[in-house]
């Protein structure tokens, strides 16, 4: 199944685009809309090697199944990840009389910035252009 917005050209440098996209339709609707303190609008980076020059309307689409594997990935690690450096310490250092709390904590720190720089590779090792296709709206 696949995901479409539409969105606004900002900038071109050399096929890498900024795309404004426009919030949901469903936020029109909700109880919150007035007073929400979200973006009414988002900026995407991606590339995308056809013609398209700023201020052209262009649809995006992605695939939702790979989408939802991919946030599933950038939640779940980081939640595991913080969970081992919060046990492993307690059950490794049990009785050797080191303050497991702060040993705990610190590993809880560590396994964070771990999770969040492994994250940020993976984003950065991406195809962007194989998660969201960009198409110029004529």
């Amino acid at each position: 199944m696949a995901m479409t917005k539409e969105g606004l050209v900002l900038e071109n440098n050399n096929g890498n685009l900024k795309i404004k996209v426009d919030r949901n339709s469903a936020c029109g609707s909700c109880a919150a809309s007035a007073s929400c303190v979200e973006r009414k609008t988002t900026i995407i980076e991606v590339f995308s090697a056809d013609n398209i020059n700023k201020g052209d309307k262009v649809i995006l689409e992605s695939d939702a199944d790979e989408i939802s594997r991919i946030s599933a990935l950038v939640y779940i690690i980081p939640a595991i990840l913080v969970m081992l450096g919060a046990i492993l310490p307690s059950m490794l250092l049990k009785n050797t009389g080191y303050d497991t709390n702060l040993i705990s904590l610190g590993s809880v720190i560590l396994m964070l910035a771990l999770s969040i720089l492994y994250i940020k590779r993976l984003d950065k090792g991406s195809k962007k252009e194989k998660f969201i296709k960009v198409r110029k709206v004529y």
